[in-house]
Order: structure tokens, then C-alpha cells, then sequence
């Protein structure tokens, strides 16, 4: 995996035969890489782990004692981070957790947790000052916090992940399945080190959600019994106890659940499966009169909340006597407005990331009758514009601001083709922009970080595959293509994130020089992979390497004139690092070494 902003190469995990493991992740604040990889090659009982500054420094050793390679924890705040640690004073094997802080100079503090073993999960608060730990083996959890308090608790039963969540005062609650009476007991552990337990349900349960109320005095759980049946409860907490408000039984877990602002209301959508398909229920309870109250029943697709909170607004598609409606409406149910009627098909609506305007396809007629418009509306339904492109279907609709709206065509002509485009609508202006047609696939779609570029991978007639770049005007950037001996697929999700990263296994990569119009293309599944340079205009192109059993992802110099990568044809093969020219020019060939789990250019020529 690549990081083309700092140039670090993660080999990937797998094939196993070409890779050896290394595993990170970054601290919450984003200044560096946390990296573990075994200290000695080839033996997989010792590991070390690293702090590689993100924005220069030198790297951080926090131990090359650690207990195995996944054993730590960033916190979801700041530079923190806990781990497991071998502690070689003791003959049989000992571990001791750490955590440790690393400030604004790059100093670090150290603290040792006093903790019984190194299995089980470790769980932080959100705001990074507590950490909740699971000790199976001793029969124990434990919950250090900041200040340096550490209290153990026998664990009674099996905890998991999901079924902890911390007040807003400090306290920690946690549900606990008993192994005894296979009942579940609802625990809440306070600062001071005492825990209270209240009886919550006569089953195991598992699947735990939970949503804290604006207020932060009430909380809904959703959860799955094992008889199997789904349950939604609300829970009050006052002074030190948790009071069980409500319980709706047979229902499966809520796909979506919102409070309202007053914290006096909650709204969640019920999903009914039917031998047609599945329906969507939106209930409504009042925690003032503890009446529930069912909104709307019988929903096509599933409710889309819109982001905002000013008021919270839901898009909903019905079915009314055969036809299709879209509607807007706020949580309550009320300020209701019509987008699209009378329609033989619509899709799903499609909120603007700031949630001023809804976008959705929909269709009238059948065959060669069939007519297909779009429909963009505001907020609060003040404004709505349709528009009808004469193609078949529209698909992976994009928001790229508040104004224009990206999408994929499929066919043209009121008929059925395999063939696509990309088009963007000036939703105000009405004016739309052709980017490309008469492709044979595009289905990598994306958009760039700041919204101001889309990208997206096509697969032509000729079996030529590129990615082009647009402005949101219309005018292309970048025109990548080659032509692969091999068919490629480009079927899955692209995320822009300035080297347009692929999400799908196996899906094509792009990896663009830090200088220079030049970018490496990385195309094809494990096992028939291949790696070709092309320039942004499309007036040069050249195959580096052709059907290979595996193929690390490429780094660049950081002057651009050089690309280096691992490579094997096959797996009884060694496997070689390669270095090329940005003119694809061969450089030089060397034995691949375990050593090779991080790749970094120290100059330009080294």
C-alpha cells in the first residue's frame, strides 16, 4: 500500500510468498505512522514497534519488545497509544501494558498499566481517557484511566467490544452475558473504582448498537437475542442508576436511529423483510407522554437522513397503486413535500454532503417506452428541477458541491445498450457537460477531496483502459490509458485521496509521479498483474511488466525520475526489486530480502 505524500511503501500482507507481514495504522492526530514488523527475520515470537513522523522527524522506537505484531491500540485522540510489551526480567513469558504519550516536540512518556496478562481486547473512550481492558484468561476486565486510577473487576461472563459505551460523567457501562444463567447483566463502573449491576435481559444478547441522546441522559441499545429475536431498549440514567424506560420486542435492529435536538424524541426506521422484497417502518416515540407512534409503513428503499440538524430531514420512496412517489419531510413526519410522482421506477435519493439538496433517478415506461429523468431538490423542497438526458439509466450519482451533480449514463436512445458515460449537471444553471460516452464499462467512479475534480476509470471498445481527470466545468486534466494484454476489470469503488486509491482487491491503481505529467498504472487481480506507465495527455504509454503472479505497488522517487517495485512471475520464483525510468527504461533488478518491509527513496539516486 502506498502513501504518496510521505513516499513510505507498505508491502501489502498478502501474497504471503512475496511480502512479509507489517502492520500499521496512524495516530489519531495524523503526525505519525504506528508500524510493527518482526525484529528478527524470519521469527515471529518478537516484534518492534515505531512512530514515523508523517512531516519530518526522526522515527520513534517504542519497544522491540512487543508481545506479537497486532498487540497495540492508538487512541481516537492525539498521539496515544497503548501496547503489550515482553518484559525479559521474568523466565516464563510476561507481559506489561504501556501507554504511552508523545507531545508537541516529540518527547515521549511512558506509563506502565499493571495488567494481568496481554490477551483480550482493549476498548478507549472517545475521548481518549479511559481504556477498557479484557483479561479471559485471568477471569478478569480491568479500566485504567487517565489519572492513573487502574481497577479490576472479575469478569463474570463473556464482554465484547461492541457492548461498551461511556457516560458523559465518567462512568463506563457495559453489558455482561452470565455464563451461568445465560442472562445478560448491565454493569456501570464509576471513577471513584465502584460497579453496580442491574439485571437487563433474561437472554444472551449480541450485535450491541447504542445511541447517547444530545442531552446525554438517555440512551437507546439495539441488540439480538439468541432465540433469535431483535430488540430495541431505552435506558435513563439519574445519579448513579440505569432505568429501563422502554423495550420494543421483535424488531429487527434499526437501521437508522436519530434523536431530536430537545433530546425528548427518538425516530428509527424498522426493516420488515416480505417475499417481494424488504419494506422500511418510521416509528417515533415520545419520551413526555412515552407514547411510540408509526409514521410512515410500507417504505420502497431505505430512509436517506440528510446531514444537518437544522431541522433534521428524511427522503423516502413509496409505492402507491402501482406507481412510485419520492417525498422530503422532517423526522416528525411533518413539512412534507412531493419530489417525484407517478413514477414506473425511482432509486434511491442521494443527499448533498452538506444536506442543502437531494438528488434521485426515476423512470416512466417500460422497453423501448422507457423515459428516465433526475431529479434535484432543495432541502426544504422550495426549489425543485428536473431534467431528461435520453439515456437509458443514470447511476453512482455524485455530489461534487452544493451545485453540480455527476453521474453515470447507461445506453441512450430509450434503448438498451452496454454502453456508458459521464456527465455533470449544473443543477442552478441547467447546463450539463458531456465528459465521455460509448464506453464499455465505467463503474469506477470518484471525486477528488476538495470536490473541485472527478476522475474516473473507462474501459473502451478497444479494449483500452484509462483514467481521465475533469474539472468540474468540464475540462479534462488527465487522460491515462493503455492497453493491457489482458481484459481488465475495473467493476468496484474508487475513493480519490490524492492517488486516486482503489477499494476493491484487484481493482486497477494509479500511482502518479511527485514531478512530471508521468503516472504508473497497476492493473489486473492477484496472479495476472501487471504495471504500465502512461503521461497525462494520452500521447505516451509503455507496459513494464506483464502477467505477473504478484506485484508490490510502486514508489517513486521523490524528483520523479524513477520507479521502483517488487515483483515475482511466479511463486516458485524469486521474487526481485525492479527499477525503472520515468521513460520505462529498465535500471537495475535486485534479490528481494525480507528486509524489504518498508521502502523509502533516502535521495533521488539511492
Amino acid at each position: 500500500m502506498v502513501d504518496v505524500l510521505t513516499g513510505f511503501v507498505i508491502t501489502r500482507r498478502y501474497p504471503p510468498e512475496l511480502t512479509r507481514s507489517v502492520y500499521y495504522t496512524t495516530t489519531a492526530d495524523g503526525r505519525y505512522r504506528v508500524q510493527a514488523a518482526p525484529y528478527v527475520p524470519g521469527r515471529y515470537d518478537r516484534y518492534y514497534l515505531d512512530l514515523i513522523p508523517l512531516h519530518g522527524g526522526a522515527t520513534i522506537r517504542l519497544t522491540d519488545r512487543l508481545s506479537y505484531d497486532y498487540n497495540y491500540v492508538p487512541a481516537p485522540t492525539g498521539s496515544r497509544i497503548v501496547f503489550w510489551e515482553v518484559n525479559p526480567a521474568f523466565v516464563e513469558r510476561h507481559y506489561e501494558g504501556v501507554v504511552v504519550d508523545v507531545d508537541s516536540s516529540g518527547t515521549v512518556t511512558r506509563r506502565t498499566l499493571p495488567a494481568p496478562s496481554a490477551t483480550g481486547f482493549r476498548h478507549w473512550s472517545p475521548q481518549g481517557d479511559t481504556l477498557v481492558m479484557e483479561f479471559p484468561d485471568s477471569g478478569q476486565y480491568s479500566i485504567w484511566r487517565d489519572s492513573g486510577d487502574f481497577y479490576t473487576y472479575p469478569l463474570n461472563g463473556s464482554l465484547s467490544q461492541d457492548s461498551i459505551f461511556f457516560a458523559p460523567d465518567g462512568d463506563v457501562l457495559f453489558l455482561i452475558n452470565n455464563r451461568v444463567t445465560n442472562r445478560t447483566d448491565l454493569y456501570r463502573a464509576s471513577p471513584d473504582g465502584l460497579s453496580q449491576r442491574t439485571p437487563f435481559h433474561p437472554l444472551s444478547i449480541t450485535n450491541v448498537r447504542h445511541w447517547w441522546s444530545p442531552d446525554r441522559r438517555y440512551v437507546a441499545l439495539s441488540y439480538t437475542t439468541n432465540t433469535p429475536r431483535g430488540e430495541l431498549t431505552l435506558l435513563r440514567l439519574e445519579d448513579n442508576a440505569v432505568i429501563p424506560l422502554a423495550n420494543w420486542e421483535g424488531y429487527t435492529p434499526p437501521h437508522q436511529l436519530e434523536w431530536t435536538a430537545d433530546s425528548q424524541s427518538l425516530m428509527w426506521i424498522k426493516e420488515n423483510p416480505f417475499a417481494d422484497g424488504t419494506r422500511y417502518n418510521f416509528f417515533r416515540h415520545d419520551l413526555r407522554t412515552g407514547e411510540t407512534r408509526l409514521i410512515e409503513e410500507g417504505i420502497n428503499e431505505e430512509p436517506m437522513l440528510a446531514p444537518g440538524t437544522d431541522p433534521k430531514r428524511y427522503a423516502i420512496t413509496h409505492t402507491q397503486q402501482g406507481k412510485q412517489l419520492v417525498q422530503i419531510l422532517n423526522l416528525d413526519g411533518t413539512n412534507r413535500v412531493h419530489v417525484v410522482m407517478d413514477a414506473d421506477d425511482a432509486g434511491n435519493p442521494y443527499w448533498s454532503d452538506d444536506g442543502a439538496r437531494v438528488a434521485v433517478v426515476w423512470a416512466r415506461g417500460k422497453g423501448t417506452e422507457r423515459q428516465v429523468w433526475i431529479t434535484a431538490a432543495t432541502r426544504d423542497g422550495a426549489e425543485i428541477r428536473t431534467w431528461q438526458g435520453g439515456f437509458w439509466d443514470a447511476r453512482n450519482l455524485l455530489w461534487l458541491d452544493g451545485d453540480h451533480l455527476a453521474y453515470v449514463t447507461w445506453g441512450g436512445e430509450a434503448q438498451y445498450e452496454a454502453l456508458f458515460g459521464v456527465e455533470v449537471m449544473n443543477v442552478r444553471t441547467m447546463e450539463r457537460a458531456i465528459l465521455t460516452s460509448h464506453m464499455a464499462e465505467i463503474t469506477l467512479f470518484a471525486s477528488a477531496s476538495n470536490r473541485r475534480q472527478i476522475a474516473f476509470w473507462w474501459r473502451d471498445l478497444d479494449n483500452r483502459l484509462g483514467i481521465d481527470v475533469f474539472t468540474v466545468s468540464g475540462e479534462r486534466i488527465g487522460h491515462y490509458w493503455v492497453t493491457p494484454e489482458e481484459q481488465t476489470s475495473i467493476s468496484g469503488i474508487v475513493v480519490f485521496a490524492g492517488n486516486y486509491r482503489a477499494v476493491m482487491p484487484g481493482a486497477p491503481q494509479i500511482f502518479p509521479a511527485p514531478q512530471g505529467p508521468t503516472a504508473a498504472l497497476k492493473l489486473g487481480p492477484y496472479q495476472h498483474e501487471s504495471l504500465h506507465l502512461a503521461t497525462a495527455d494520452g500521447s505516451w504509454n509503455q507496459s513494464l511488466r506483464e502477467g505477473l503472479y504478484g506485484l508490490g505497488d510502486p514508489l517513486w522517487s521523490p524528483d520523479g525520475e524513477m520507479v521502483t517495485f517488487t515483483q515475482a512471475l511466479d511463486k516458485t520464483l524469486p521474487i526481485t526489486l525492479e527499477i525503472f525510468d520515468k521513460e520505462g527504461v529498465f535500471v537495475r533488478s535486485l534479490d528481494y530480502s525480507p528486509l524489504y518491509n518498508a521502502l523509502m527513496w533516502t535521495r533521488c539516486d539511492q
